[in-house]
């Protein structure tokens, strides 16, 4: 009998166990999001979005054989297979002249379908309709209409002389923090290196929290703390959060010497792994499209295929080197969109930066190894591979071993008008909305957030050495592409950084 009630209780966990995971929803795990997002980028670099009468089986077939080997894979979780696929199905790939439709009813719900042209995308009685701008009924509608229309791209004007028509997106503005430091001689040059953090940054939605040592925190209303921010993290919408490699080093320029401040800007520093200036004045596909000379020179995004910010001013030095982020298969390289700039004040022992970070997204697909690595002083993959370099920090990626065109996926502005030693905080508004076309109450992964903080630290002088740590909060205005889906965004963004400033260059000044 108590062999008989074994065998039972087996049989029945067994079977609760089949039963859970046969209604396991695509969402429930924390990398469901990440996975599916994935997924679908895949599906548009292997299979595009085809436009010309009888492609429509090819297109389907082939969205279905790309998902089909991420989940055999292990890439992308079975639960959410029929969402990938639902998102291919419900599009207007491979059916010529077909739109997305969202309508709206009297009671307010909306709804998206794909009908056979715009003329076709009619109300329903008391309510509304529009035709979405994107292919999949996935990313055309919002909860009240459809999806804003992305910021048409300005193609140049055919005229005799060339003219000089700006990338898109346009070149980040100087920081206010930087205008005064305009045309003033570089004095010396000092570097900031970036000391460790936290051992982990943690995952998506917090799931799983952060390694400490923390520099702040994310609460509801009524204040309860609902998760810890990591030291030396960059936080992104509802991306998993970056880390900041230990060990980079940046360089600054001093630009004014007081008699208890000191003023630094953008440097020249080394080369692009050390330097701290902006992006331009060229710009370039980052996409590996061939552009107006073949080589991938732009001025438009229409340059470069029409994917929007595929077109961008070309990155002269990088917020330290390429960052895996193997939960997503992914690979980021922060570039300085604009100049590093501050102000070191040695009586309070506070201190204020400011920039705008460009975060270079490209898919690889190798959760294992997203960026290419500098090996015994070589790229083993990705545009320059093969190529000499040198690695930067403890995770052996180097700014000369950058990713493969090809896998460029989009970019998010990080616009940092302040990064200080004092405490930074965002607060959300009665609806729980942080940022400017923010869509959906909450932050960082979090809906019923309403506070984040960062915390800065002032510096403790050993000598001329300022051990600091620098924190801010912003927020990540919206790129028009499919990475909004993906973060969130508009969406809020935190990030902290222990680091050295070293004076001493400072110190033999008159």
């Amino acid at each position: 009998m108590k062999r008989i009630l074994l065998l039972l209780g087996g049989t029945t966990a067994l079977l609760l166990t089949m039963s859970l995971e046969a209604h396991a929803r695509c969402g429930d795990a924390p990398g469901d999001a990440a996975a599916l997002a994935s997924a679908r980028a895949a599906i548009q670099t292997s299979c595009g979005c085809p436009t010309t009468a009888g492609s429509r089986a090819a297109y389907l077939s082939c969205a279905r054989g790309v998902t089909a080997n991420l989940v055999t894979s292990g890439a992308l979780p079975s639960s959410c297979r029929s969402s990938v696929v639902r998102c291919a199905s419900k599009s207007t790939c491979g059916r010529p002249g077909a739109v997305s439709c969202c309508r709206t009813s009297r009671t307010g719900k909306t709804t998206c379908s794909v009908v056979g042209s715009a003329a076709r995308c009619k109300a329903p009685a008391g309510g509304s309709a529009c035709v979405g701008q994107y292919a999949s009924c996935c990313d055309a509608c919002t909860a009240t209409g459809c999806r804003p229309t992305p910021t048409p791209v300005p193609t140049p004007t055919p005229t005799p002389v060339p003219t000089a028509t700006p990338p898109i997106p346009t070149l980040a503005p100087l920081p206010a923090l930087c205008r005064p430091l305009i045309g003033l001689p570089e004095l010396a040059t000092v570097p900031f290196t970036v000391t460790q953090g936290s051992t982990d940054c943690g995952g998506a939605g917090f799931n799983p929290p952060p390694a400490p040592p923390y520099s702040g925190d994310v609460r509801d209303a009524a204040s309860v703390k609902l998760g810890d921010l990591g030291e030396g993290c960059l936080y992104t919408g509802g991306f998993p959060p970056i880390p900041i490699p230990a060990g980079n080093t940046a360089m600054l320029a001093v630009k004014g010497v007081g008699l208890l401040d000191v003023k630094l800007g953008g440097s020249d520093g080394n080369g692009p792994r050390d330097c701290t200036k902006g992006a331009g004045p060229d710009a370039h596909c980052l996409n590996g499209k061939p552009g107006t000379d073949g080589q991938g020179a732009c001025t438009s995004d229409a340059h470069c295929g029409g994917g929007k910010g595929t077109c961008q001013y070309d990155a002269n030095c990088f917020f330290g080197p390429p960052i895996p982020i193997t939960s997503f298969g992914a690979c980021v390289v922060n570039a300085f969109q604009s100049d590093l700039c501050g102000n070191v004040n040695l009586l309070t022992t506070q201190a204020t930066f400011a920039t705008t970070i460009s975060a270079r997204v490209y898919l690889t697909g190798d959760q294992a190894q997203p960026c290419p690595l500098c090996a015994s002083g070589a790229c083993s993959a990705g545009k320059n591979a093969g190529g000499a370099c040198e690695p930067v920090g403890a995770l052996g990626t180097s700014p000369d071993c950058p990713p493969a065109d090809t896998a460029f996926l989009g970019s998010l502005t990080v616009p940092i008008s302040e990064l200080g030693t004092g405490t930074s905080t965002l607060d959300a508004d009665a609806s729980g909305l942080f940022c400017s076309g923010q869509s959906a109450p909450g932050a960082l992964g979090l809906p019923a957030a309403r506070e984040v903080t960062e915390r800065g630290a002032g510096f403790g002088a050993s000598g001329s050495l300022l051990g600091m740590r620098l924190a801010g909060t912003f927020c990540i205005p919206s790129t028009g592409t499919f990475l909004d889906t993906v973060a969130g965004l508009p969406a809020v963004g935190a990030v902290s950084q222990r680091g050295e400033l070293d004076l001493s260059q400072v110190l033999g000044l008159p």
